[in-house]
């Protein structure tokens, strides 16, 4: 399919970079409605790192490298500025709002200086060793210190 219907993975793409892209990466899902009385946790806005990882894993192999690397780019500036100004990298994020406190069961684990949850760990070092070119990583180093002096 991938390789016949460019229009089916054209519009797939669209979908994703309009309904699930955020300013952080890419949220769980699109329901920003509290239907059941409570957010679980891997509700809207949560971004998780599995997710992130496997986004663009299939973006690339859809040669969609350049919403991969936007995408990876969000999420590993969110985790940096996180590491920045908290010196922890937690379990999610709040993608949309770019924070890690998210009120949603079960909070967030790995919030205390020195935690670093293991996934969210991994999905930073993959995308910067598999995903981002040398490009990316200087101008997300450009923006880190622009963070950093600003505080």
């Amino acid at each position: 399919m991938v390789d016949r219907d460019r229009t089916t993975v054209d519009n797939l793409v669209k979908t994703l970079m309009t309904k699930l892209a955020a300013p952080g990466g890419v949220v769980s899902n699109d329901i920003t409605d509290d239907h059941r009385g409570f957010r679980g946790q891997w509700d809207w806005p949560a971004g998780w790192a599995p997710h992130q990882m496997l986004t663009w894993i299939g973006l690339m192999r859809l040669n969609k490298v350049k919403e991969a690397r936007v995408l990876a780019s969000r999420w590993v500036s969110l985790a940096l500025e996180t590491f920045i100004n908290y010196g922890c990298l937690p379990e999610k994020f709040d993608v949309v709002s770019c924070t890690s406190t998210l009120n949603l069961e079960y909070g967030n684990q790995c919030t205390g200086v020195g935690d670093f949850f293991g996934w969210t760990t991994a999905s930073v070092e993959f995308a910067l060793q598999q995903v981002l070119t040398d490009g990316d990583i200087a101008e997300i180093e450009r923006n880190m210190k622009m963070v950093v002096k600003n505080d």
